[in-house]
C-alpha cells in the first residue's frame, strides 16, 4: 500500500459502485462518506427496476452525499431504458445500458443490459477529466460531467441535469 493511501481509496480519485441496495446500509453510507472525506467521486448505478428513486430510493445511488453521482441507463436511441431507475432530484444523468459487450469470469465475452454497465463509462469519463486536470476537486468533475451533458427533452423530468454524458463536449470545454 502506498504511504499516502487508505485501504478504502488506495488512492483512487474515482470509484465507480456498480450495485444496488433496497434498504438504507449505514455502513455502506460511511464508505461512500469516507470517500467523501478523501476527496473521492463515487459513480453509482441508480438501478433496474424502472422505478423512481425520488420515490423509492436505491442505495448508494440515493446518498444525499456531494461526491455521489447517480447513473441512468439508456438504449441505442438516448432513449431511457426500459427497466432503468430514474429521479428528477436524485438520479444526475445517463449513460449507455443497452447491449454493452463485456467479459465473463471464463474471459468469454457477451453482451449485457443494465445501470451497472451503465455507470463504468461515467467513471471513464471521471477518470479522464482528472487526469487531464489534476488539480480538479470530485466536487468540480461531478459538475463539469453534469453541465456538459447532451440534453434531451425526455430527461429533462427524469433525471438531474436532463441528459446523457457527452465526454467530448467535458473535455473539450472544460479549462484549467
Amino acid at each position: 500500500m502506498r504511504p499516502s493511501a487508505t485501504p478504502l481509496t488506495w488512492g483512487a480519485n474515482v470509484i465507480n459502485l456498480s450495485l444496488g441496495l433496497d434498504t438504507y446500509s449505514k455502513a455502506l453510507f460511511d464508505a461512500v462518506n469516507y470517500a467523501r472525506t478523501k476527496d473521492v467521486l463515487v459513480v453509482a448505478s441508480a438501478g433496474n427496476d424502472g422505478r423512481d428513486n425520488d420515490k423509492t430510493p436505491q442505495y448508494p445511488a440515493s446518498f444525499k452525499l456531494d461526491n455521489v453521482l447517480s447513473v441512468a441507463a439508456t438504449d441505442p436511441e438516448d432513449e431511457l431504458a426500459y427497466f432503468s431507475n430514474f429521479g428528477g432530484k436524485t438520479v444526475h444523468l445517463a449513460a449507455p445500458g443497452w447491449q454493452i459487450p463485456t467479459t465473463d469470469l471464463n474471459h468469454k465475452y457477451y453482451v449485457s443490459d443494465g445501470t451497472s454497465e451503465a455507470a463504468p463509462h461515467v467513471a471513464g469519463a471521471a477518470v479522464i477529466l482528472k487526469s487531464l486536470h489534476p488539480q480538479w476537486t470530485a466536487t468540480k468533475i461531478r459538475n463539469r460531467l453534469l453541465e456538459s451533458v447532451e440534453k434531451h427533452a425526455h430527461l429533462k423530468e427524469k433525471l438531474v441535469s436532463g441528459g446523457v454524458l457527452n465526454i467530448l463536449r467535458a473535455v473539450e470545454g472544460a479549462s484549467k
